[in-house]
């Protein structure tokens, strides 16, 4: 076979594999929780699916959910009582926290998963002193810090999702948006050292320096940052989609071909499959 055709099929390959679980059920949550103001007496399709996918491994667990996520005592044996079924009284419990609660949070709701059961999403959040420099610095980012410009590098680190970009998105103003970054970066591992390095890559650069400072004050340990890029051969000036490239090595998570986004990572990678199609030496017809 011809070693241009192998190259191709290993790409799209790449482009066809499947979501891990745990960033399928978070991309679920996040156009859950966009939606959830829209519907009064039930919870949105998104996330009716998120709570029917984690309900086995919740199990009876729903409760201790509960109670991650403030419900009192008494309504939950209110729900325990009402409803027999564990997988129904997690859909109550999630119902009842949404829409009680005025901006129903990605992070409170991810975190309640994990303290209950790490096995629920299978994702590790943020350290929690990296946590805290976020949380401790977020009126200097809504002042300092342009959001807009960060998603496509964080995009491209793999940190997050398009549809978790939207979600980021949605409010009208700088400051929600603001928080909903970092509610996001809280629940990713590497989330710190990520937005790290978007903030140099969009020419931001004084705002890091502000948030390494930050973290020596914080903890009394000086931040080393790793080296790592969020984009191998990308950097300022040298982005020319809104959405750029995964590198390589960062293909657990490819997006699906079923994707509306003509500029996801998927399409772009069908754009680079197409020029190669272009350079090969097909045989002319007669």
């Amino acid at each position: 076979m011809n070693p241009h055709i192998t190259y191709i099929d290993d790409i799209l390959s790449k482009v066809l594999c499947t979501q891990k679980r745990s960033e399928i059920l978070c991309d679920k949550l996040c156009e859950g929780l966009c939606k959830v103001k829209e519907t009064d007496k039930t919870l949105p399709p998104q996330l009716k699916e998120f709570c029917d996918s984690i309900s086995k491994t919740v199990g009876q667990d729903f409760r201790q959910i509960g109670r991650e996520l403030g419900i009192q005592p008494n309504m939950l044996n209110h729900i325990e009582d009402e409803y027999l079924d564990a997988e129904e009284c997690l859909h109550q419990v999630i119902f009842e926290w949404s829409s009680r609660t005025e901006t129903p949070s990605y992070h409170a709701l991810v975190t309640a998963c994990c303290n209950v059961n790490p096995d629920i999403l299978k994702c590790k959040p943020l350290d929690k002193k990296k946590a805290m420099v976020l949380e401790r610095n977020y009126s200097m980012m809504c002042e300092e810090m342009l959001e807009v410009p960060l998603l496509p590098y964080l995009i491209s680190a793999g940190v997050m999702s398009l549809k978790m970009q939207r979600y980021i998105l949605q409010p009208k103003t700088h400051d929600q948006r603001i928080c909903r970054l970092i509610d996001i970066l809280k629940t990713r591992e590497n989330g710190f050292e990520a937005l790290l390095c978007a903030i140099d890559l969009s020419d931001q650069s004084h705002v890091s320096a502000l948030l390494k400072s930050s973290f020596g004050t914080e903890t009394g340990e000086t931040f080393t940052q790793p080296e790592v890029s969020c984009a191998d051969d990308y950097g300022p000036g040298k982005m020319s989609a809104p959405c750029i490239l995964r590198p390589k090595h960062l293909f657990s998570s490819c997006e699906s071909l079923d994707s509306d986004e003509s500029k996801s990572p998927a399409f772009s990678i069908l754009m680079k499959i197409q020029e190669m199609i272009a350079k090969l030496d097909f045989p002319e017809k007669h």
